[in-house]
């Protein structure tokens, strides 16, 4: 994963880093990618919260992390029609997110 610093459109140029601080730099359009929005919360293991991201609760249910613009929030996400408020990041693991990991949306 890497961590974007810039993105310039006027110069078509992306500057990011990774885990270990090591620059990249490449120009753009980058042809494939989504760029995701840390949520500012870490999981049970630690592990960074995205939005988009596919997380599983303490009681195996799987839901999906969404920013809900009328509430102002981010909150959870099970089907299209149920919706819960976040609970504690201690309670939940990233398991994936719906880009890379479709096969999870199953069910969901």
């Amino acid at each position: 994963m890497l961590y974007v610093d810039v993105l310039n459109l006027e110069r078509d140029v992306l500057i990011a880093h990774d885990k270990d601080n090591k620059t990249y730099t490449q120009p753009l359009p980058v042809k494939k990618g989504v760029l995701m929005q840390f949520i500012g919360l870490l999981d049970s293991n630690g592990k960074e919260i995205y939005e988009s991201d596919l997380v599983e609760l303490e009681n195996g249910e799987k839901w999906e992390i969404y920013w809900a613009d009328g509430v102002g929030a981010f909150r959870l996400k099970w089907k299209e029609d149920d919706y819960e408020d976040m609970l504690s990041p201690e309670e939940m693991e990233v398991i994936g997110n719906i880009y890379e990991n479709k096969d999870l949306l199953k069910g969901l």
